[in-house]
């Protein structure tokens, strides 16, 4: 059953008032894709790591515990609503220096080149502007072997719940994870959650070719 506009405006892009409910929404619904998504990355503490679009923030303190007081997170989001409320709730990292939250987009990521360890992006394909410019930025701040996990709706809930008529993007995980060597990584696979997501997991190689 197609979702109301107004659910995929707020799914899509959290604002206003209904922000702080649209963040309990996908933690709920992520639960398990954000478990897998965490533990796929397999960081080591002292590392760095970035997510895109952590959405609720409920990856941010698996991703802090994961990497350790020596660690660092960094969490990327273009809605504002949902920075504001990581950034209350996680006072003390932002002091100690191991969190770091920026508004911006895959399509533009404020982050030096090859200066992480791993980088977790979950659901969040069908709403970038350009997957093969995203695709190269992430492949740009992860250092050589860094580890990648990207998150890949089913697509069939997509179109049943309205997303596709919106002109959000459909992807197909084994079509994107064929095109992941050419925008510099290996060692593709993937993996099934409990919440019906594709988990694609690849690393970080030396050559970047020609993408999509």
């Amino acid at each position: 059953m197609a979702l109301p506009d107004f659910v995929v405006d707020q799914l899509s892009h959290p604002r206003g008032r209904l922000a702080p409910v649209t963040a309990a929404l996908l933690n709920g619904i992520n639960f398990g894709t954000i478990l897998a998504g965490v533990a796929a990355l397999g960081l080591l503490p002292g590392q760095r790591v970035f997510e895109v679009g952590f959405g609720g923030g409920l990856s941010i303190p698996l991703l802090l515990r994961a990497v350790g007081e020596r660690g660092q997170v960094f969490a990327l989001d273009p809605s504002e609503a949902m920075l504001r409320g990581v950034r209350r709730r996680h006072i003390v990292a932002r002091l100690q220096g191991r969190l770091r939250l920026e508004r911006a987009s895959v399509e533009s990521l404020p982050l030096g080149e090859g200066s992480f360890d791993a980088a977790l992006s979950l659901n969040t394909i069908p709403f970038w502007t350009d997957v093969e410019v995203g695709m190269r930025e992430l492949a740009r701040a992860l250092g050589p072997g860094g580890r990648l996990v990207l998150g890949v709706p089913d697509p069939r809930e997509l179109h049943e719940g309205g997303f596709v008529t919106r002109g959000f993007r459909v992807v197909e995980p084994e079509r994107l994870g064929a095109k992941l060597p050419a925008w510099g990584f290996e060692d593709i696979r993937y993996q099934r959650t409990k919440d019906g997501t594709t988990l694609v997991v690849a690393d970080r190689s030396d050559d970047v070719d020609d993408g999509w």
